[in-house]
Protein backbone atom coordinates (compact mmCIF):
# COMPACT_ATOMS: atom_id res chain seq x y z
CA UNK A 1 0.00 0.00 0.00
CA UNK A 2 1.22 3.35 -0.69
CA UNK A 3 0.70 6.88 1.29
CA UNK A 4 1.25 10.15 0.46
CA UNK A 5 1.70 12.26 3.42
CA UNK A 6 1.11 15.94 2.85
CA UNK A 7 1.26 19.24 5.19
CA UNK A 8 -0.20 22.54 3.76
CA UNK A 9 -1.38 20.62 1.10
CA UNK A 10 2.18 19.86 -0.25
CA UNK A 11 3.68 15.98 -0.28
CA UNK A 12 6.50 15.86 2.16
CA UNK A 13 6.55 11.68 2.95
CA UNK A 14 5.53 9.02 0.94
CA UNK A 15 5.22 5.22 2.44
CA UNK A 16 5.14 2.46 1.29
CA UNK A 17 3.53 -0.34 3.94
CA UNK A 18 3.29 -3.81 4.08
CA UNK A 19 0.56 -5.73 5.57
CA UNK A 20 0.28 -9.17 6.05
CA UNK A 21 -3.24 -9.97 5.61
CA UNK A 22 -3.32 -13.37 7.13
CA UNK A 23 -2.13 -11.74 10.90
CA UNK A 24 -4.72 -8.33 10.39
CA UNK A 25 -7.16 -9.36 8.26
CA UNK A 26 -10.01 -6.90 9.10
CA UNK A 27 -7.48 -3.95 7.56
CA UNK A 28 -8.67 -5.41 4.52
CA UNK A 29 -12.20 -4.27 4.99
CA UNK A 30 -11.37 -0.69 5.78
CA UNK A 31 -11.24 2.32 3.69
CA UNK A 32 -8.48 3.82 4.80
CA UNK A 33 -9.75 7.39 3.74
CA UNK A 34 -9.84 9.04 6.96
CA UNK A 35 -7.57 8.19 8.81
CA UNK A 36 -3.95 7.01 7.66
CA UNK A 37 -3.14 3.01 7.89
CA UNK A 38 -0.59 3.81 9.84
CA UNK A 39 -2.54 5.52 12.53
CA UNK A 40 -5.25 2.75 12.21
CA UNK A 41 -2.51 0.44 12.91
CA UNK A 42 -1.46 2.04 15.83
CA UNK A 43 -4.93 2.30 17.32
CA UNK A 44 -5.77 -1.87 16.71
CA UNK A 45 -2.73 -3.72 16.66
CA UNK A 46 -0.63 -3.97 19.70
CA UNK A 47 3.20 -4.64 19.18
CA UNK A 48 5.60 -6.42 21.06
CA UNK A 49 8.76 -5.65 20.00
CA UNK A 50 10.28 -3.59 16.75
CA UNK A 51 13.67 -3.24 15.30
CA UNK A 52 13.75 -0.11 13.13
CA UNK A 53 16.85 0.78 10.79
CA UNK A 54 17.45 4.10 9.05
CA UNK A 55 19.49 4.59 6.17
CA UNK A 56 19.55 7.63 2.84
CA UNK A 57 19.58 6.53 -0.64
CA UNK A 58 19.11 8.50 -4.12
CA UNK A 59 15.45 8.38 -5.10
CA UNK A 60 14.82 6.36 -7.97
CA UNK A 61 12.94 7.82 -11.12
CA UNK A 62 9.61 6.44 -10.00
CA UNK A 63 9.75 8.63 -6.78
CA UNK A 64 11.49 11.73 -8.79
CA UNK A 65 8.32 11.46 -11.46
CA UNK A 66 5.94 11.02 -8.27
CA UNK A 67 6.61 14.46 -6.33
CA UNK A 68 7.71 15.91 -9.48
CA UNK A 69 11.18 16.62 -8.90
CA UNK A 70 13.70 17.43 -11.99
CA UNK A 71 17.16 15.84 -9.98
CA UNK A 72 17.78 12.90 -7.81
CA UNK A 73 16.97 13.84 -3.68
CA UNK A 74 18.24 11.93 -1.08
CA UNK A 75 15.77 10.09 0.92
CA UNK A 76 15.76 8.55 4.26
CA UNK A 77 14.83 4.84 4.40
CA UNK A 78 12.96 4.04 7.99
CA UNK A 79 12.41 0.22 7.56
CA UNK A 80 11.58 -2.38 10.55
CA UNK A 81 13.61 -5.63 10.78
CA UNK A 82 13.37 -9.07 11.18
CA UNK A 83 13.05 -8.54 14.78
CA UNK A 84 9.71 -7.03 14.30
CA UNK A 85 6.00 -8.80 14.48
CA UNK A 86 4.49 -9.21 11.20
CA UNK A 87 2.13 -7.16 10.34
Amino acid sequence: MHCMHCSNEAPFQFEDLRINLKNIPEVEQKKLLEVNPNEWLVNHVSWTNAEHFLSATNSDVEKRNYFHWQNAIILLLFNTGPGAKQI
